[in-house]
């Protein structure tokens, strides 16, 4: 399948399971498909800020697998749940406004240095990093790479 058609697959599923992850006390981070021979891979990465264990892992695979199967219409549906991580990758807006109250490193793109500090938020164009010298607003087009910086969260 080409890029195009699995975005749109990844937006329609996105919509059908979203509200079942939201109303399970989660946010969806992250959703990958592929159609691959041995079926429909789905990939979930979820969060909440009292964490993600294995059993809020197994409960939301349990919960969704069956809403894959019946909007796919197939059994051959490989889902994989997961946690963001200690140290995520930042892939899209949306996960600035999830993961506000946490400390990130992001690298501009107008210099080799990481900007360090506790994310307050965001919205569609820019981020908000409060860091020892006070707010600093960044738009997305300025970051080269931002990442969770939970080795040394603030508690």
């Amino acid at each position: 399948m080409s890029g195009d058609v699995m975005s749109r697959i990844e937006q329609e599923l996105r919509r059908e399971i979203e509200p079942v992850i939201d109303g399970l006390g989660f946010y969806l981070v992250e959703l990958r498909a592929s159609e691959l021979k041995d079926g429909f891979h789905v990939v979930v990465t979820v969060y909440r800020p009292a964490g993600v264990d294995l059993d809020a892992c197994a409960d939301i695979h349990r919960t969704i697998l069956p809403r894959i199967e019946l909007w796919r219409d197939a059994r051959d549906v490989h889902l994989q749940v997961s946690s963001p991580g200690l140290d995520r990758t930042l892939k899209d807006h949306r996960e600035y406004a999830i993961f506000a109250g946490k400390r990130v490193r992001v690298l501009l793109i107008s210099g080799d240095e990481w900007v360090n500090g506790v994310l307050r938020g965001g919205d569609d164009e820019s981020c908000s990093i409060e860091t020892e010298d006070g707010i600093r607003r960044v738009a997305f087009a300025e970051i080269r790479k931002a990442k969770l910086d939970d080795f040394r969260e603030v508690r």
